[in-house]
């Protein structure tokens, strides 16, 4: 049940189901062949989640690459533009 109190008053609610779902992507397969770089991204299928790229881990100007719903292959075809690139996925509600 959920309790709601302000200054008028309070309410208690009907019992209810509460499902608490991850969103953190799960990254895998990750392969540099072709002068590409390739990953999976999956773990919630159709959650929205964007590939964000970054040369310097130190910093926080990570770059949006794609904006894609899970399960799906991302690749990198310019990746060679860079002498290193991190990735990450983000979730996007």
């Amino acid at each position: 049940t959920v309790l709601a109190t302000n200054t008028s008053g309070s309410a208690t609610s009907a019992v209810a189901t509460l499902t608490v779902t991850t969103s953190q992507a799960t990254l895998s397969s990750p392969l540099y062949t072709n002068r590409q770089f390739r990953l999976t991204v999956s773990q919630v299928a159709n959650l929205t989640y964007v590939i964000q790229a970054n040369t310097n881990l130190s910093t926080t100007n990570w770059v949006a690459l794609v904006t894609n719903a899970a399960p799906f292959t991302f690749t990198d075809t310019r990746a060679t533009n860079y002498p290193q690139r991190f990735y990450r996925a983000v979730y996007r509600p």
